[in-house]
């Protein structure tokens, strides 16, 4: 006897909330009891497409199919409501797809038709067969009349700059009003999730990793905002990464973007100096291991390396000294884990730390590190506004282009791109006046200013305020960062050599604490081989240098 495996899929949240799941189940179950078949499982495909062919791609279904693929389908038949709950894909994909069932030796049963299809039926019933590619086709038509709609309305509606507010397109952290024209934030619920997605930047820009901000969600009850069983770090990363939490808005279609992005779509909920510093890479590489709440006690972590094995040199804290002084030591990850490195020895950290500050500090450190006054901070928001406009024009243009490209010429087409060379044009003046502002407000110290303050920062480092004391650490490891390459730890000698960026230098150290530096940058050659970012750190080093 056949023992059946209902099969029951929607596509949307919204039909999980309709008729759909109640009907299905009504009619395959009841099929399934009229031709007493016991149940033998279900399988089940929530908010998943048979338009795309998801659900036989990555679905439940396309497990069940490799399944019975690898032990054989006999003496199952899988029950659905009908033939586009399997598959919406063109006539001759979903014939394919249903014979490549049926030859493991499934029988497949269309309960609205009441139409069962083995191996047999499927090679010797023409007009079976007949049904199947009608019915796919069908199905296919309705998807694809619909997608085109859909497609259309939605181009249609970006031509013309029409903000449409639905459900599916509302950010969970935002309300719509009953009239669907305008969003809320101002309900309890959208206020509070507001202040949870600032607190996940601030929390992320401060180290913190995506595991651990959804761990720390999860400990204090922090309910999810689609359903599931509590917060994952890819929940946590879709908030990091979202620009819609800047108020822009993209359409996709079947994943995939379509058309420009629309800014100002929805409430900004998150500054754009934020969103800039939640997705900066370099920040996030050297603050990845010091969380908040963690002080940063290692300013060469990510940096010392063993100069045998070329391993991390790992931070080992040891007891105080009897007058309270802290004592730690750097040993070789790859010997600490049997990795083959024959270096066991454990070289002081706290005395190679002082001399890397001693020699490095005022030159690693540029005003920038210390300016906070609020005119700098007018600046760099203005220059994050102007940032973001660029990158909106720059998308705008790149998708102009692609379709001049396709379509040929066109005079409408020709004239907006022309129109938005001209605003990128403006855009790339007024971020340059921006620079050259922020420039001037970071350069008014002199050099016994820049001394002082970074005498501050040093003694800031190993203050009783721990606030002062993680700031100060937080700022000296970017700007030592900025500067170094790599430290070559020789811990048979307990030495070190420190190589800067870019050839600027080499700085050996002796185990004694002699320190030898030698200059490798020819002083005076044109920079302009290096990157921006990199062009601007060995300017500034120079700088110093010269001072």
């Amino acid at each position: 006897m056949l023992k059946a495996v209902p099969y029951i899929r929607w596509s949307s949240e919204k039909q999980a909330k309709g008729s759909t799941l109640r009907r299905q189940t009504s009619l395959v179950y009841g099929f399934a009891d009229q031709m007493k078949w016991p149940i033998h499982h279900e399988v089940r495909d929530e908010g998943t497409s048979a338009w795309t062919g998801e659900n036989l791609d990555d679905g439940n279904l396309g497990e069940f199919i490799r399944q019975i693929e690898r032990d054989g389908g006999e003496g199952l038949v899988l029950v659905v409501e009908q033939i586009d709950r399997i598959s919406r894909l063109n006539p001759f994909d979903a014939t394919m797809n249903i014979g490549r069932m049926v030859e493991t030796g499934l029988t497949v049963a269309l309960a609205d038709i009441a139409m069962i299809i083995d191996k047999i039926s499927i090679r010797n019933q023409t007009a079976q067969l007949e049904a199947i590619v009608s019915r796919s086709a069908k199905a296919h038509n309705e998807s694809e009349d619909k997608s085109w709609r859909i497609r259309a309305a939605w181009q249609d509606m970006r031509d013309n700059a029409e903000p449409v507010h639905c459900r599916s397109t509302c950010p969970a952290w935002l309300g719509l009003t009953a009239d669907r024209k305008s969003f809320l934030t101002d309900t309890a619920t959208a206020m509070h999730r507001i202040a949870l997605i600032n607190e996940i930047f601030d929390l992320y820009i401060s180290g913190m990793g995506k595991r651990a901000i959804a761990r720390l969600l999860n400990e204090r009850g922090e309910p999810t905002w689609r359903g599931g069983a509590g917060w994952q770090a890819t929940a946590v990363a879709r908030i990091v990464h979202n620009r819609a939490v800047l108020g822009e808005y993209q359409h996709h279609v079947c994943r995939k973007p379509v058309g420009d992005p629309v800014p100002d779509y929805f409430p900004q909920v998150v500054s754009n100096d934020k969103w800039l510093a939640a997705n900066d890479a370099r920040h996030r590489r050297i603050m990845a291991a010091h969380t908040t709440g963690r002080k940063l006690t290692n300013l060469l972590s990510d940096v010392a390396r063993c100069d045998e094995c070329g391993s991390r040199m790992i931070f080992c804290n040891k007891a105080r000294k009897a007058n309270g002084s802290p004592v730690a030591y750097l040993k070789c990850d790859g010997n600490m884990r049997g990795r083959g490195c024959s270096s066991k020895a454990m070289v002081p950290y706290y005395p190679l730390e002082t001399i890397v500050l001693d020699t490095l500090l005022t030159r690693a450190m540029d005003d920038q590190h210390f300016t906070k006054d609020d005119e700098v901070a007018t600046v760099r928001r203005d220059m994050a506004d102007k940032l973001r406009d660029l990158t909106d024009i720059n998308t705008r243009l790149n998708n102009l282009a692609d379709r001049l490209e396709v379509i040929g010429d066109d005079d409408r087409l020709m004239i907006r791109y022309q129109t938005l060379k001209a605003d990128e044009s403006i855009a790339k003046a007024a971020l340059s006046e921006l620079q050259a502002r922020l420039d001037r407000a970071m350069g008014k110290a002199s050099r016994s200013e820049h001394v002082r303050r970074v005498k501050e920062i040093r003694a800031d480092l190993t203050g009783t305020d721990s606030a002062r004391c993680d700031e100060a650490r937080r700022l000296v490891k970017l700007a030592l960062n900025d500067v170094i390459e790599r430290i070559e730890i020789n811990t048979a000698q307990r030495g070190a050599a420190i190589h800067l960026v870019n050839s600027l230098g080499l700085i050996l150290i002796s185990g004694e604490g002699a320190v030898m530096e030698f200059d490798l940058h020819k002083h005076g050659s044109d920079l302009g081989y290096l990157p921006e970012d990199r062009r601007s750190v060995v300017e500034a080093y120079l700088r110093r240098l010269a001072a």
